[in-house]
């Protein structure tokens, strides 16, 4: 993040390097100065990254089982951050979407009466194509997100090719335009409790179970849904997201999550609330100005 009035800051990513088994949360408190010291600002926690790699601490429902892909972590690790001095500042949504409800029902019956976009799903047999496409969406569709870094070719190819394996083209709407590329909706089935029964230890015959929690899956989210500017407006995401939950009904499912939310982002909150969406605030990030 650049601040106000400021140029060619330096960033550091600082990484605690386990789960804060030993050690003491005030050590951060020494972080601040030496950093200002050497010409950084602000400090942004935490992240990996990208916000596709990780992002945010829990700060409620600690009894719940964490979406995939999103982490669990004890409540105390907020206080952590109090203590050595950073500020609650980045708040994300999490909204549970009931495709029991009329208001459900009415919304996506209007958005997919007369869709301003051809509607398809993601073509596996494209495979390396089909990232790239999707890559454009979503660097152009995300140009306007809190800390939102552009992915190369070579990167987002990488990040997409652990989702080959369980891929389920059911999960993954692209919108077109007279040919062109409009915008995408992407689901993730839930893979936590799978993720969970491996203890740690991979091998063969876990590999095939996670295969198999990933076509059957017992949730399935939204977690991300991106339009080019130039086709904003035209509630072509409203279709998109509709689509995509029309699929997770035929999977058998009675209901998905539409996740995570930057606060700031009030056109995706107004689409999830349209849905029906009832939404808490379950992910949190942390900042410290340094001087």
């Amino acid at each position: 993040h650049r601040p106000e009035n400021a140029h060619d800051c330096p960033v550091i990513v600082a990484v605690h390097g386990g789960a804060w088994k030993t050690g003491d949360a005030k050590h951060f408190l020494y972080w601040g100065p030496w950093l200002a010291s050497r010409g950084m600002t602000r400090v942004i926690a935490p992240i990996n990254g990208n916000v596709l790699l990780g992002i945010g601490v829990l700060i409620d429902a600690f009894d719940e089982s964490p979406m995939f892909p999103l982490v669990w972590n004890p409540p105390y690790y907020d206080d952590y951050f109090d203590e050595a001095g950073y500020e609650r500042t980045y708040p994300f949504w999490y909204y549970e979407v009931d495709f029991q409800t009329e208001r459900y029902r009415q919304f996506t019956r209007r958005a997919l009466e007369s869709p301003q976009c051809d509607l398809r799903p993601m073509d596996k047999k494209r495979w390396d194509e089909e990232v790239q496409t999707m890559r454009i969406l979503f660097n152009e569709g995300f140009d306007e997100e809190w800390e939102f870094e552009q992915f190369n070719p070579a990167q987002f190819k990488e990040f997409y090719a652990a989702f080959k394996p369980t891929f389920d083209p059911r999960t993954t709407v692209i919108a077109e335009v007279d040919g062109e590329p409009a915008g995408m909706a992407v689901g993730l089935p839930d893979l936590t409790p799978a993720f969970r029964a491996m203890r740690g230890r991979l091998g063969p015959i876990k590999i095939l179970r996670m295969m198999r929690a990933a076509r059957r899956p017992s949730r399935v989210g939204l977690i991300a849904i991106a339009l080019r500017p130039q086709f904003r407006g035209r509630r072509i995401g409203a279709a998109l997201a509709s689509t995509l939950y029309q699929n997770f009904e035929e999977m058998g499912l009675t209901g998905s999550l539409y996740y995570l939310v930057n606060d700031s982002n009030v056109r995706s909150r107004g689409l999830a609330e349209s849905l029906g969406g009832e939404g808490r605030l379950l992910y949190q990030c942390y900042d410290r100005q340094l001087t």
